[in-house]
């Protein structure tokens, strides 16, 4: 295997050449998700329905970002770097997309720089790097804005290898702190890297040939590090990653605590045998990946017991069979290992949600596979495969077909329904996709459809409060009362703290005269959920309807004041002031309605009416003739603007 780059070429020149053919293939894959907007799978509890996003990066928010736990998650700087996009590019899709890919191909160009500085093979770098920014099981991570998790940990996680390997060259301790700094970075962002000391310590055997039985040159790749360190040395430079990750694991565990599912589901045996298999699962799909999905259901008890036994063996004669080439082929068992030890934290063992395995949770480890399978290939080829005349064309082969794959899976992430159509196409008992899709079908209005989805959904997995939820809501859009409320009940007997069931339940219980309980409800979602908009919203318009106009004006500020983009809320608080005679806010919430959306004819009689009071007539006049225009039937304008004409 040669060192070098092209023949012809200096080996820096072909770096980067290699390094503008992995940004245009990027690309090439997803440029259309810049046209995408967002889907309804977490982008609304991330983005765009988040009030802190949306107000950008203000002091508060960033301190907020800080500490807070919100998603079950800890990771600050993605909710930084949501801000910011909200900042520079609006609440468009768009821009939100253009950071993700934008991350990912800085991601690629990263871990080409990193193979290249510790191998100095070109060609080998550059096809693993470029298999990794195009592969299919990646277009979960970069595609779907809400996984800007995983782009946003290996930036920084990268960043983390390449300032240690430079510690490493220049035994200067100023690399090592930014090693550690970035490793930070990358914790704040996904807690997904808590393996990384582990996995130094195996880069510190290949490529970098720092332990103290390895040879510099006792293996086909040069390399620039001579000295070598101690096994103290080398296990105490990991030990503050270590307590780092430690430190990183007990938050998580915090952040998810009430998130995880009963035991009774998924118990310890079940959890292994999964992890056993799913293993094996994600390599198919490295090799093979097709028939992507969003979400893949967990079997339970439904899981193979020969497919886990055959999955287990197989994992077993493969570990077994790298070890023994640890010496001569040292790429295998650190490529290996960095898959197996880099899957830990997701592969179920301590199962979170209901998925049985996901695509994002492959976007590191996948990079020990590729090393692996690319050095392995190029050492046992023979010397007339290895040349670019017959590797070259076998690589471009390798690389469009992965390309036209990844397109055909972006594609899937255009929008909520073609990412849920496609999900129900390619699994089977999926009870997340069906309830996914009766969402899509609720908002098409098509309730029906919604409600064979919602029944599906809860047939499979009679446990899933927000199915039922959901379910209720298509049958109080039908008008059945009652069995949306039975769905609504079932759904808080599963989560008593479910605030959507809370707030829906009131909303139907106020609609068969209980107002009582229908305040109690609606109080309860809101001490739950200090900051949900739509509770207080309701709320406030519950209290409206009950003549409390003091709490209504209370609820609807603090409406306002988590979501000042909210129309109808800034409507609805003018009102409620306009009727206390506090004219000059109630102008201001007015004047403010109509900027949200000024096809609001309601909002211009008002505005009028309350203009006519402070005896501007020709400002009243406008609104009132713009309220006719928006509409013609509005006969209070219209009398009130008779009134005015025969001043």
């Amino acid at each position: 295997m040669s060192n070098q780059g092209q023949p012809g070429l200096s080996a820096k020149t072909s770096l980067w050449i290699c390094a503008v053919g992995l940004i245009v293939m990027t690309w090439i894959v997803y440029w259309p998700t810049l046209d995408y907007g967002f889907v309804d799978y977490d982008d609304n509890l991330y983005i765009v329905d988040n009030p802190r996003v949306e107000q950008g990066l203000t002091s508060d928010n960033i301190r907020w970002s800080m500490t807070a736990l919100s998603v079950s998650n800890w990771h600050p700087l993605l909710w930084l770097s949501f801000m910011l996009d909200a900042e520079l590019f609006g609440m468009g899709g768009g821009g939100f997309h253009l950071t993700n890919v934008i991350l990912h191909t800085a991601n690629g160009l990263l871990l080409l720089m990193f193979l290249w500085v510790t191998t100095r093979h070109v060609w080998l770098s550059a096809f693993v790097a470029a298999m990794f920014a195009i592969h299919p099981q990646h277009v979960e991570s970069v595609a779907w804005v809400s996984e800007r998790k995983d782009v946003l940990f290996l930036f920084f996680g990268m960043l983390s290898l390449l300032s240690y390997v430079r510690f490493i060259r220049t035994d200067r301790w100023l690399w090592y702190g930014l090693s550690l700094g970035m490793f930070v970075l990358s914790l704040a962002s996904k807690q997904m890297l808590i393996t990384l000391p582990f996995l130094m310590l195996l880069l510190d055997d290949w490529p970098l040939r720092r332990t103290p039985w390895r040879n510099p040159t006792d293996a086909t790749d040069s390399n620039t590090a001579t000295r070598h360190p101690s096994w103290q040395r080398l296990i105490a430079e990991k030990v503050p990653f270590l307590v780092l990750s430690v430190a990183s694991g007990i938050l998580t565990v915090s952040a998810q605590s009430g998130h995880f599912p009963g035991l009774e589901r998924y118990t310890l045996p079940v959890r292994v045998m999964n992890a056993i298999l799913v293993y094996c699962l994600y390599l198919c799909q490295t090799v093979w990946p097709t028939n992507l999905a969003a979400i893949y259901p967990h079997p339970l008890d439904e899981i193979s017991r020969p497919a886990v036994i055959v999955s287990g063996l197989s994992l077993v004669v493969v570990t077994v069979a790298v070890v023994t080439q640890w010496r001569k082929r040292p790429y295998l068992p650190v490529g290996w290992f960095w898959y197996l030890g880099t899957l830990v934290p997701v592969i179920g063992l301590v199962q979170v949600g209901g998925q049985q395995m996901a695509d994002r949770y492959t976007y590191f480890p996948i990079i020990g596979v590729l090393i692996a399978m690319t050095w392995w290939i190029a050492s046992v080829a023979p010397n007339s495969w290895q040349s670019p005349f017959v590797a070259g064309p076998f690589a471009i082969v390798l690389i469009i077909a992965a390309i036209i794959l990844a397109r055909q899976q972006v594609k899937v992430w255009k929008d909520t329904e073609s990412l849920w159509a496609h999900t129900l196409r390619v699994t089977e008992k999926n009870a997340a996709a069906h309830f996914s899709m009766g969402l899509v079908r609720n908002q098409q209005k098509r309730f029906d459809e919604a409600v064979q989805h919602f029944e599906k959904s809860v047939a499979i997995d009679p446990f899933n409060h927000k199915a039922h939820c959901d379910l209720g809501l298509a049958c109080y859009r039908q008008g059945k009362l009652d069995e949306a409320i039975a769905h609504y009940r079932r759904s808080l007997e599963l989560q008593p703290t479910y605030v959507t069931a809370l707030t829906n339940l009131g909303i139907a219980l106020l609609r068969i005269n209980q107002p009582k309980e229908s305040l109690k409800l609606l109080s309860r979602a809101t001490e739950i959920e200090p900051d949900n908009v739509n509770a207080h919203a309701i709320l406030g318009s519950v209290l409206m309807q009950l003549d409390r106009p003091d709490q209504a004006i209370e609820h609807f500020r603090q409406t306002v004041t988590l979501s000042p983009s909210d129309g109808r809320a800034q409507f609805q608080l003018a009102v409620l002031l306009h009727a206390k005679g506090e004219l000059d806010a109630a102008r201001a919430g007015y004047e403010t309605a109509l900027r949200i959306n000024p096809q609001n004819a309601d909002a211009h009689y008002r505005l009028g009416a309350l203009l006519l009071q402070k005896n501007e007539q020709q400002l009243a006049a406008q609104h009132l003739q713009m309220a006719l225009k928006l509409n013609p039937g509005h006969q209070q304008a219209r009398e009130l603007l008779q009134s005015l004409s025969g001043r």
